[in-house]
């Protein structure tokens, strides 16, 4: 068989080569062989995210009751919780160690005004309790307990609360006192028991009320075994309970009449005449 010649390619070409890039532009690698220009930010790494917030730290429950307490003056529950408190935030890491010591610098505030207060009061019943070892001694209403002793004149010292009706004082001085000087009635002196009477009551009820009810008892007493006359240069004085003696069970009040201006010999409401 006979094949017919190629026919030339049209005007004068060459036949078809290998192809070309279009546009005169260098072929390009495989895209799987290089990436692309940029092509390392779209899906092959991704930015990094920013880190999640951190939750605050707890403030300990501890560390806050110990500022209530001392906050109200709990100072044994405020000093046990600050304790707690402390320990559990150096473990965990919590918040609230300013609130566990100030809860202890209020219960060491609050321990110290406590101690004064006692203090205070302490002192105050004493202060007290010496003002009442007698009441103070004025004309027509008084008490005294007494501390004028003997000279060595004969005369006998004795507590208030060992006196008689009948003994004769050799004075009577204000102040505070405990014991008197009993001198023989014979014998010069200011001072009588003329009367017991007793109070009656379970509570103290105070220094006022039991000086006007020894004045007003004596009072009714001296009256009515007494002449007036003999009454007029003389004043009223009693011997009353204190707080720590009512306590104990004293209720009973020593009525005294005293000539102020002169020194008597015999006995005073009866008239005895002036040493």
């Amino acid at each position: 068989m006979t094949v017919p010649p190629r026919e030339p390619f049209p005007y004068g070409q060459p036949g078809p080569g290998p192809a070309q890039p279009p546009y005169g532009s260098p072929q390009s690698p495989p895209y799987d062989t290089q990436p692309q220009y940029g092509a390392q930010q779209y899906g092959a790494q991704q930015f990094p995210h920013p880190p999640y917030a951190t939750p605050p730290r707890r403030t300990n429950p501890f560390a806050i009751a110990s500022l209530v307490f001392g906050v109200i003056g709990g100072s044994l529950l405020s000093i046990i919780f600050g304790i707690v408190a402390l320990k559990q935030i150096k473990e965990r890491g919590e918040q609230g160690r300013g609130l566990a010591l100030a809860g202890f610098v209020l219960s060491v505030c609050w321990i110290l005004l406590i101690g004064v207060g006692v203090t205070v009061a302490i002192v105050a019943a004493s202060q007290e309790e010496k003002t009442n070892v007698s009441a103070d001694q004025r004309p027509g209403a008084g008490s005294d307990t007494g501390t004028d002793v003997g000279t060595g004149d004969g005369s006998d010292t004795k507590r208030v609360n060992e006196l008689e009706v009948g003994d004769c004082l050799k004075r009577l001085s204000e102040g505070t006192h405990f014991l008197v000087s009993v001198v023989p009635c014979s014998t010069p002196h200011r001072a009588e028991v003329f009367a017991k009477v007793t109070l009656t009551g379970i509570s103290y009820p105070g220094e006022s009320v039991i000086a006007e009810e020894a004045e007003n008892r004596c009072s009714q007493r001296l009256t009515s075994i007494a002449d007036p006359e003999k009454l007029e240069d003389l004043n009223l004085f009693y011997f009353g309970p204190t707080r720590s003696s009512w306590e104990d069970g004293d209720r009973q009040v020593l009525c005294l009449v005293m000539d102020p201006n002169r020194d008597r010999t015999g006995r005073i409401l009866e008239g005895g005449p002036a040493a």
